[in-house]
């Protein structure tokens, strides 16, 4: 007689745990997942806009950052024709950059701060005086931001022509400045940077690479009466004519009592 094996041994009693060993696929799959999860809830958030730091450099409660001479031959290769033969003031010089630069190229240039920044600067005075006492034909500046509306209307109240402002180019939106625009019709012309150009604070030591944001030319004409303007792209690389480099300005800026004695001067008309 032979032994059947016990079938409940063989196929497993339906009644018992199903039990597998290490081996089973049904384990293994069990095991994988719970180290997906554990990677999961092991895997750090993301870094957001908000989160990211932006500049190691606090604010400066002046609003002092400086430009290059690269953002000057881009305007004089614009705008140079409007400013050779002109007394050009930059009343928020803070280093001088703008009006040494613009000496190169034989504009009549100074500057004046509320600081004193640059040793051939005219006199070191809020905004609003050093237009009032020295009345340029023509003002060239990297103004305050938070400022650059009352740069523009003391202009006009010493007869000023044309005034040449850096500024973000997002300053041309908004409505509270579109009522400004809209108000004075005085935008001209519009000049924007055809790559990105950097103004690092005054007082640190960061030197200007490719900057975050974008920045633009706004020409103030005193005789401009619309609401519409013009423009288009700085170069990339600026021209320097050759007549400019021949007229070279050397001399240092005249004082006040110079200034006082040269008849032919704007101060003393």
């Amino acid at each position: 007689m032979t032994l059947q094996p016990d079938q409940s041994k063989v196929l497993g009693d339906s009644n018992l745990p199903h039990t597998q060993d290490a081996a089973s696929p049904l384990k293994a799959v069990k095991v994988k997942r719970k180290k997906r999860v554990s990677k999961k809830k092991s895997r750090k958030p993301k870094a957001t806009q908000r989160t990211k730091k932006v500049s190691r450099h606090k604010r400066d409660p002046d609003d002092y950052y400086t430009e290059t001479p690269f953002e000057v031959h881009c305007l004089m290769a614009k705008e140079g024709h409007n400013l050779l033969g002109k007394y050009v003031i930059d009343p928020c010089c803070g280093g001088g950059n703008i009006p040494i630069t613009l000496r190169k190229y034989g504009v009549n240039a100074h500057g004046g701060d509320l600081h004193p920044r640059w040793e051939g600067a005219l006199c070191v005075k809020d905004f609003r005086d050093t237009i009032k006492h020295w009345r340029p034909e023509i003002i060239v500046s990297n103004p305050p931001f938070s400022q650059w509306e009352e740069i523009v209307d003391a202009a006009w109240e010493v007869d000023t022509e044309i005034v040449y402002l850096l500024l973000p180019s997002r300053f041309l939106e908004g409505q509270n400045r579109l009522s400004w625009y809209l108000s004075t019709k005085k935008l001209a012309r519009f000049w924007q940077f055809s790559k990105r150009v950097s103004l690092p604070p005054g007082k640190s030591d960061m030197k200007p690479t490719g900057g975050k944001i974008p920045y633009s030319w706004y020409v103030f004409e005193r005789k401009h009466d619309q609401e519409t303007w013009t423009g288009g792209w700085l170069p990339i690389s600026p021209p320097i004519p050759e007549s400019c480099k021949e007229q070279l300005v050397e001399e240092e800026a005249p004082s006040e009592a110079q200034i006082a004695l040269d008849l032919s001067h704007p101060e003393t008309r």
